[in-house]
């Protein structure tokens, strides 16, 4: 998932300025602790996974956690953040 930064003002127009707004500022990648929920359909399975980035903006740092349910109770694990400088 990328991670986009704005650089507009607070009274443009979506419909006529958003070409090039954005630009990555980040990734959040999984680092492989997300569940998987088996579904099954009658001609086989498949794994689908329901969860949210969680962004946290502290003074100095950003922080990135996937968070999704489990039996009605949320469960958290923390996300890489990687960075394209270029």
């Amino acid at each position: 998932m990328q991670v986009l930064l704005s650089s507009l003002s607070l009274d443009f127009d979506f419909e006529t300025d958003y070409t090039g707004s954005y630009s990555t500022l980040c990734n959040v990648v999984d680092n492989g602790q997300l569940i998987n929920t088996s579904r099954y359909v009658p001609n086989g399975g498949y794994y689908i996974v329901e969860y949210d980035v969680v962004l946290a903006f502290g003074l100095t740092e950003l922080a990135a956690q996937y968070a999704w349910k489990e039996n009605g109770v949320e469960k958290r694990c923390p996300a890489k953040i990687t960075y394209d400088f270029q």
